[in-house]
């Protein structure tokens, strides 16, 4: 069973993603060279985050539910508490 993960610009690798989760996650740590610190997850087409980090501390455990030959986008979670940011304009006191 293969997932596509795509990852930077046009960059994409195809993933057997029936093995454990510690094992996917670091091929894709490793070919998608993301630092060994960095909180990353797969996005899917359809809107859903599948997160790579949640089953490991438990340890070994199989890779997360996906849809066989889907297509999976790698981000990097900035912040486990949403995302952080500035309002464009910043009318205080009105």
């Amino acid at each position: 069973m293969f997932i596509t993960v795509m990852f930077g610009a046009g960059c994409w690798e195809l993933v057997n993603i029936w093995c454990s989760l510690g094992t996917l996650t670091a091929h894709l740590r490793q070919r998608c060279k993301v630092p060994p610190d960095a909180t990353i997850a797969l996005l899917a087409e359809d809107g859903h985050l599948v997160n790579l980090v949640e089953g490991l501390e438990e340890g070994p455990s199989p890779a997360p539910p996906m849809q066989e030959r889907g297509t999976y986008v790698l981000v990097q979670i900035i912040s486990k508490w949403g995302p952080r940011f500035a309002p464009p304009c910043s009318d205080v006191g009105m």
